[in-house]
C-alpha cells in the first residue's frame, strides 16, 4: 500500500531561528496578534511526515550503545493508507535483532525516549512547531509507539499509537474590562485520529461570548438545574480540514483565571467549562482544578467531542466535579429545568492499531497501583486434651452351692469369657504449619527527564515513602508541585532534583517559567 510522503518546508524548532519545517506544499508560519481582549494563534498541523535529520543528532540502542546515524536522511511519520497503521521511521544504522532506545536532535528538537511499561516497550516522539520569526515554541506533536525495531537496512521503524497535538500557553490581559480577571491563559490537548494537508486550527481568546454561544451556555446550564453568573472568558477554535470526531478526538481544554474572580463566584464548585458545538449542541464539561499558581487557578475540563468554543462559566449553585451534560441538540426554545444528568459514556477515540496505555495520559482516568496484599500468617487451631476411657473390667457371678437337703446334680452356670479391651488410638499431635513469608517489596523509583519544554514521561507511579526525580537535560525549568503536595526545585537548567512522597493519591506539578508544562506523580 502507498504511504503518503510530502517533504516538510518548514524545520520545527524550539530553540533555532534556522528555517526548519513546513507542511505539504504550503510555507507555514505559526503567527500571533494581541490587543488588550484578543489573542490569536494559528497554527498548522497538516501531515507531517519527513523532519531532517543534522550532524549533532545522537541514538542509543537498549545496550546503551550509540549508534550512528545515516546522513541526509529524514526521520518520517508515514500515515498510513487503509488498514495500513501509521508508523515512524528513524535513519539509524540498528540490525533487525535490536531496538533503539533514544534519540536526539538538539537543532531540530526532536526527541524519542522509550521506556518499559508493564513489561511492553513505549515511547514518544516529540516533534516541537516553532514561530520562525522568534523561535519560540508554538506547540509540539506528541507521536506515542510501540518499539523501534531495526531494519538492518540503515533505519529503525516502529507502529504509531497516537498522535497528539499540544499547544503553547496563551495569555492576555483582560483587566482592562474585568480588574479581577487578571491575565487569563489557556491551552489545549487533542488526540489527532486522521491528518490532511493543508490542515489548519485556529484559537482566539475572547472576554466576550458570542450572542449564539452566549445562549447556549445559558440552555446548557439550564440542562444541569442551574443557571449562569458570569462568564471569564471563551476560547474560539476554528478548523480548517479538520472535523469533530473524525479527525479530531477527545480534547483537554485548560484554562487559567485570577483566583479573584473564582472566590467572588463562590468559589471552584461554583466554576465549570461549558462547549458550545459547531453544530449548535452544548455541553457543561466534566471539570476539575489541576493547580494553583501566582494567584491564578487552572481548571482543566474533558471534550470527548473534539474542539469548538469553550467558556469558563461561573453557576449560581455548587456541582460536584463529576457532573457534565449529555450533548444536547441546538433548540429555539425556551429551555426546561431538568434534573442533574451524567454524562453518556462515549468510546474513546484512538488511531490505528488500537491504542494502549502510554506515558501520556489522555483521559482523565489514570492507573492506580494496588501494592501487593500480604499474605496471612496461618493459625494454628488447638485441639482439645484426650479423655482416657478405663478398659471396662466383667464382673463374675458367684458357682451356687448344691443345698444339703437337695442333693439334686446341679448345671454348671456358664461363665462369659472375659472381653478384649477395644484399643482406643492415640490423638494424633497437630502438625506446626510454618506461616508463609510476607513478600518483600522492592523500591520503586521514577526518573523523569526535562527537555523540549516537556517531562517525559508526563506520569510516574512510586509507592509511599519512595522518591521520584526530576533529570535537567536541556534549557531552564522548574519542577513545582501544585495543590496539597507542594515541592520546587527553584530554576535549574542541569542536575537533578528529587522528592519523596510519604502520602498516596495523585499530584500534578507544572514548571514556574513554562507554565504549559505539567506532569503527574501517583503514589500508591
Amino acid at each position: 500500500m502507498k504511504k503518503k510522503s510530502i517533504p516538510l518546508l518548514l524545520l520545527l524548532t524550539a530553540l533555532t531561528l534556522l528555517p526548519i519545517g513546513c507542511f505539504g506544499d504550503q510555507s507555514v508560519v505559526p503567527t500571533s496578534k494581541v490587543t488588550a481582549a484578543i489573542e490569536e494563534a494559528e497554527i498548522e498541523v497538516g501531515v507531517i511526515v519527513e523532519v531532517l535529520v543534522s550532524e549533532e543528532a545522537i541514538a542509543m540502542d537498549t545496550s546503551g550503545s550509540e549508534l550512528a546515524i545515516v546522513a541526509d536522511q529524514e526521520i518520517e511519520l508515514q500515515i498510513g493508507m487503509g488498514s495500513t497503521p501509521d508508523t515512524i521511521v528513524i535513519p539509524v544504522h540498528l540490525g533487525t535483532m535490536y531496538a533503539l532506545k533514544s534519540f536526539e536532535d538538539s537543532a531540530s528538537g526532536v526527541t524519542l525516549i522509550m521506556d518499559e511499561i508493564e513489561g511492553i516497550q513505549k515511547g514518544i516522539l516529540v516533534i516541537p512547531l516553532a514561530d520562525m520569526t522568534t523561535g519560540t515554541t508554538s506547540a509540539f506533536i506528541e507521536v506515542t509507539v510501540g518499539e523501534v525495531s531495526g531494519t538492518g537496512k540503515g533505519s529503525a521503524e516502529a507502529n504509531v499509537d497516537e498522535i497528539v497535538l499540544k499547544t503553547a500557553e496563551q495569555s492576555v490581559d483582560l483587566s482592562a474590562e474585568a480588574p479581577d480577571l487578571g491575565t487569563v491563559a489557556a491551552y489545549i490537548e487533542v488526540n489527532l485520529i486522521e491528518i490532511h494537508q493543508d490542515s489548519s486550527l485556529h484559537v482566539t481568546i475572547e472576554k466576550e461570548a458570542s450572542p449564539e454561544v452566549q445562549t447556549n451556555f445559558e440552555l446548557a446550564a439550564a440542562d444541569v438545574g442551574t443557571s449562569i453568573v458570569d462568564v471569564a472568558y471563551t476560547i474560539n477554535i476554528t478548523k480548517t480540514n479538520l472535523s469533530n470526531v473524525t479527525d479530531i478526538g477527545e480534547a483537554r481544554i485548560t484554562m487559567k483565571v485570577a483566583q479573584m474572580w473564582v472566590d467572588a463566584q463562590g468559589g471552584t464548585a461554583n466554576t465549570r467549562i461549558f462547549r458550545s458545538g459547531d453544530d449548535g449542541t452544548r455541553q457543561v464539561l466534566d471539570t476539575i482544578v489541576i493547580g494553583q499558581v501566582d494567584g491564578n487557578i487552572i481548571f482543566e475540563g474533558a471534550s470527548p467531542d473534539g474542539l469548538s468554543v469553550f467558556g469558563l462559566v461561573a453557576l449560581s449553585t455548587k456541582l460536584p466535579s463529576s457532573v457534565a451534560s449529555t450533548p444536547m441538540p441546538a433548540t429555539t426554545l425556551t429551555p426546561t429545568i431538568v434534573p442533574t444528568t451524567t454524562a453518556t459514556p462515549r468510546p474513546t477515540l484512538t488511531l490505528k492499531p488500537s491504542s494502549v496505555p502510554t506515558p501520556t495520559a489522555s483521559s482523565n482516568s489514570r492507573p492506580v497501583q494496588i501494592p501487593p496484599t500480604p499474605a496471612a500468617t496461618p493459625k494454628t487451631t488447638p485441639m482439645p486434651t484426650p479423655t482416657v476411657v478405663p478398659t471396662p473390667i466383667p464382673v463374675q457371678s458367684p458357682t451356687p452351692v448344691p443345698s444339703p437337703m437337695s442333693p439334686t446334680t446341679s448345671t454348671p452356670t456358664q461363665i462369659p469369657p472375659t472381653p478384649t479391651p477395644t484399643q482406643i488410638p492415640p490423638t494424633p499431635t497437630p502438625t506446626q504449619i510454618p506461616p508463609t513469608p510476607t513478600p518483600t517489596s522492592v523500591p520503586n523509583t521514577a526518573s523523569v527527564t526535562v527537555k523540549n519544554f516537556a517531562f517525559v514521561p508526563m506520569t510516574v507511579s512510586v509507592g509511599v515513602g519512595e522518591t521520584a526525580t526530576w533529570n535537567f537535560a536541556q534549557g531552564i525549568h522548574t519542577t513545582t508541585g501544585i495543590g496539597s503536595e507542594s515541592w520546587s526545585s527553584g530554576n535549574k537548567s542541569s542536575g537533578s532534583f528529587s522528592h519523596t512522597f510519604n502520602t498516596a493519591g495523585t499530584f500534578h506539578y507544572m514548571c514556574n517559567l513554562h507554565s504549559s508544562m505539567t506532569g503527574t506523580v501517583i503514589v500508591y
